[in-house]
């Protein structure tokens, strides 16, 4: 069957009484970001956590958790219940496996299928009516979401900077309006920091990609000088069905055995620089452990935006209410930890006992 064929079969006429019809609410799969039906698009750099974070995302998905929960008062996101499939393209079944398992038992996702997974390596070519079909056959009466890693992958033997992107787009739009699927595709960023130009203009590719999207999220990873820091800040770039999104962070957090990730997940980070919740991260913080009033500032720099004088303040209230206790060290430096050893896990009944675990440094998964 020629491509025309595949793009005109099947068509169904519409009158205005279908669209006088009253519509439902829509149905977010996230709230205000991602519809169901919907085609989207997910990029960033190279190791910008991208794939990690929509991974988490899903995984609240799986179970209908809300996306991004935190002790530091930023924002989190509702979702919607329901069955997921995973296409993976890119990494190979050690490192998918490996992740699902990390990211699925921080959140206790059930081995029940509500998260399915698969590896189409080379046999997903959007502009190929057999791949397309397989692509299908793989969804259930469950599935709501599919997430595709990563676009690049999918178009064959076209210029993903040629206009005939579009047809691939079109292909995922009708997958999604005929299956009611919510199309989470990952993507790569155009090379560059971006500075001076549109964010939508990042997506790499023909502007046709762009085009045929109803959500696109941006995701920057930040640096400290010339080394990667676990900070994520996602800017929406085209907004179809909400004007309600405005950009968020998160905090990649894990914990690893002899350097393997063992269980990772995403808490939301306050972008706005407000100070809100620097008490509950500096609780947080200590869970972990004692800490100097130096790693105390710098934890609070990064997840609440804030700078001195804000900490000491933060302190001076949980100090004057018996949360935390002081003690001086070597030089006068002053050290501080939890007066209640428990006191950390009570702010979230879904982190629980990784409130306490000891963090550790950066790794690239």
């Amino acid at each position: 069957m020629r491509k025309a064929e595949v793009a005109m079969s099947n068509w169904k006429v519409y009158t205005l009484e279908d669209s006088y019809v009253e519509l439902p609410d829509p149905v977010w799969a996230v709230e205000d970001m991602f519809q169901i039906p919907s085609v989207n698009l997910i990029y960033g750099a190279p190791g910008s956590l991208k794939s990690m974070a929509v991974l988490d995302m899903v995984m609240c998905n799986a179970i209908g958790k809300p996306w991004l929960q935190n002790f530091n008062g930023a924002p989190s996101f509702n979702t919607t219940k329901t069955g997921v499939l995973w296409v993976d393209l890119d990494n190979g079944m050690y490192t998918v496996r490996r992740r699902n398992k990390a990211i699925g038992a921080h959140h206790k996702v059930p081995a029940d299928g509500s998260f399915r997974y698969v590896g189409a390596y080379g046999l997903l070519d959007m502009h190929d009516l057999n791949h397309v079909e397989d692509l299908k056959a793989c969804l259930d009466d469950n599935t709501g979401i599919v997430v595709i890693d990563n676009l690049g992958y999918v178009s064959g033997n076209v210029d993903e900077n040629s206009h005939d992107m579009q047809y691939v787009m079109g292909v995922f739009r009708r997958i999604a309006e005929d299956y009611g699927i919510c199309f989470n595709i990952i993507h790569h960023s155009r090379k560059g920091d971006g500075k001076g130009v549109r964010v939508g203009e990042l997506i790499r590719g023909s502007s046709s990609i762009e085009g045929g999207l109803d959500f696109a999220l941006y995701v920057d990873r930040e640096m400290d000088g010339h080394t990667k820091t676990d900070r994520i800040s996602m800017v929406p770039a085209k907004v179809r069905n909400s004007d309600l999104v405005t950009p968020f962070g998160a905090y990649w957090r894990y914990k690893k055995q002899e350097k393997r990730l063992v269980e990772g997940w995403f808490e939301g980070r306050s972008l706005n620089g407000s100070g809100a919740g620097v008490e509950m991260t500096i609780i947080r913080f200590l869970g972990t452990g004692e800490k100097g009033f130096e790693e105390i500032k710098s934890e609070c720099k990064a997840v609440c935006g804030v700078g001195e004088p804000k900490v000491k303040e933060a302190i001076g209230v949980l100090l004057r209410a018996g949360k935390i206790v002081e003690k001086t060290g070597r030089s006068n430096k002053r050290f501080y930890s939890l007066k209640d050893a428990q006191l950390a896990m009570k702010y979230s009944s879904e982190i629980e006992a990784n409130a306490l675990i000891e963090r550790a440094d950066h790794h690239e998964i």
